[in-house]
């Protein structure tokens, strides 16, 4: 769903199987409709227009990594929604402020942070 010009995610319902998907470089403001991917375990989002993490994601209970490069994310508090498995989170090209700390503080499990 890469490069589709998407402003919002189309029914996932019938791949709720997937275990990676690609929506980067769409015009998406957020990740709702992701919730009924239970089985995805990579979510790359670059190059969208996210400005928060919603609870949607919540319900991603295997995603091991996330990427949200080239977002409009600003601050560590827009990430609280993100589970607590993904050990890979991806973020560089947003306006965060630079709190790696807060982020691991979050993410127990996280091996790999690249905010830079």
């Amino acid at each position: 769903l890469a490069k589709q010009g998407l402003n919002f995610l189309p029914h996932l319902d019938t791949v709720s199987w997937l275990v990676e998907l690609d929506i980067s470089h769409n015009a998406l403001k957020s990740l709702a409709g992701c919730q009924l991917l239970v089985l995805l375990r990579k979510l790359i989002a670059d190059d969208n227009e996210i400005e928060v993490v919603g609870v949607e994601i919540t319900a991603l209970q295997y995603l091991e990594e996330l990427s949200l490069r080239n977002n409009s994310l600003h601050s560590v508090s827009s990430l609280q929604n993100i589970p607590r498995s993904v050990k890979r989170l991806l973020l560089a090209g947003n306006q965060l402020e630079q709190h790696s700390g807060d982020v691991q503080t979050l993410l127990p499990a996280l091996e790999r942070l690249d905010i830079a």
